[in-house]
């Protein structure tokens, strides 16, 4: 029996190498909901953003994201990581775990709940 496993994406952040890894149980939920609250909240202001307007308009949000994926501390985090370093840990997230499928599903879920009826 062949058992795929991703290799992940190898990125360079702050000096140091990083390797990105699909999401595992243990982390996925949490970091698909953080992302889900972060792309519902900036869908209310604007729907086209480039990535370096989405991390702004994400804020602090984010740096959860980033201490799960990278295993650093928040005050490293905010000591070293720059824009730049934000756009590469964003875009290797979203291509190793293919993200956009993720939160379509997640829409997609959210759109067929439907509200209870008023009385």
């Amino acid at each position: 029996m062949s058992v795929f496993f991703p290799e992940g994406k190898k990125i360079k952040v702050a000096g140091e190498q990083f390797t990105i890894m699909p999401f595992v149980l243990r982390t996925r939920t949490k970091v698909l909901r953080i992302l889900t609250e972060v792309c519902l909240e900036v869908a209310k202001k604007n729907t086209q953003l480039t990535p370096a307007e989405f991390i702004t308009a994400a804020g602090d949000r984010l740096i959860e994201v980033y201490e799960i994926v990278l295993d650093k501390p928040k005050e490293w985090l905010e000591e070293k990581i720059t824009l730049a370093d934000e756009l590469e840990i964003i875009m290797a997230i979203i291509e190793v775990n293919d993200i956009p499928f993720l939160l379509s599903q997640v829409k997609n879920l959210i759109g067929s709940i439907k509200a209870p009826k008023a009385a």
